[in-house]
């Protein structure tokens, strides 16, 4: 039978060879956890970025083969900081012309548009070619701003033709119109147009004008229907009744419509 007493005896002549390992597995523990977690190593004109282990070239330099190389930026010209494309834009006022950033001509009476990279005329001018050509205005006409170039608009009652503003012939029984048509006018309710001039519906018996104030349209009163130019009156047979249109009729339930006539079967 064997004691406990020489188990603890015999533990305790180990303990001092596991206390020795495992303090020498404590002082190279920390050596490996740093050299795993060791950065790598920053080239010249290089930064650490903010989260990871990476690092990224300064603004004018990209990336090649691990070293950071200065980009060839020519004048009027900065760094965008991407790793494509030329990795550098004009300033503005600048605009790039085989590899270099040459300054934007602006004529007179024009600006810098707000991108920097283009011209536009005053309100007053037009473009033409590479100047801005005063807008002549016409006689009962004005400017207005449409976009980034003005137009000219004619006043009311008034049209414009080859960059003048006609006076609008209305018609009798017509009125003027906003609208872009080609007469500016339309013909007034109850009238239709036929060439310059606005002549009278003909609206049967039994019958009304639909629609708006230009309305031209005409539909038959309720239990009557249309049947060419006219109105004729819905006969109902027995045990009917007119539909929701009010032009033709349908049986009462539960009769059935069979050859004019409502039946039961």
């Amino acid at each position: 039978m064997i004691r406990s007493s020489s188990l603890i005896g015999r533990g305790s002549r180990l303990a001092p060879a596991y206390a020795i390992a495992f303090m020498g597995f404590l002082a190279v523990a920390p050596l490996t956890a740093t050299a795993q977690s060791s950065p790598e190593a920053v080239p010249s004109n290089a930064h650490q970025r903010s989260f990871g282990d990476e690092w990224a070239c300064d603004d004018g330099f990209r990336e090649n083969a691990g070293d950071c190389v200065a980009l060839s930026i020519p004048d009027n010209a900065y760094a965008t900081g991407r790793t494509y494309g030329t990795g550098w834009v004009c300033a503005h006022g600048f605009v790039e012309r085989d590899g270099e950033c040459l300054e934007i001509p602006v004529p007179t009476n024009a600006y810098l548009n707000a991108r920097g990279n283009g011209w536009e005329c005053d309100r007053t001018f037009r473009r033409s070619g590479d100047k801005c050509e005063p807008i002549d205005v016409p006689e009962n006409g004005y400017l207005v701003q449409q976009y980034s170039s003005a137009m000219i608009a004619c006043d009311w009652g008034y049209r414009l033709e080859r960059r003048a503003c006609v006076k609008i012939e209305v018609p009798d029984n017509a009125r003027l119109t906003d609208d872009f048509s080609a007469t500016g006018w339309v013909c007034l309710r109850g009238y239709r147009a036929s060439g310059d001039t606005c002549v009278a519906l003909k609206i049967p018996a039994n019958a009304h004008l639909t629609g708006g104030p230009s309305s031209a349209d005409w539909k038959c009163d309720r239990g009557f229907r249309a049947k060419r130019d006219q109105c004729e009156e819905v006969l109902i047979p027995d045990f009917a009744h007119l539909n929701r249109r009010g032009d033709d009729w349908e049986c009462d339930r539960p009769y059935l419509r069979r050859s004019g006539a409502c039946i039961l079967e």
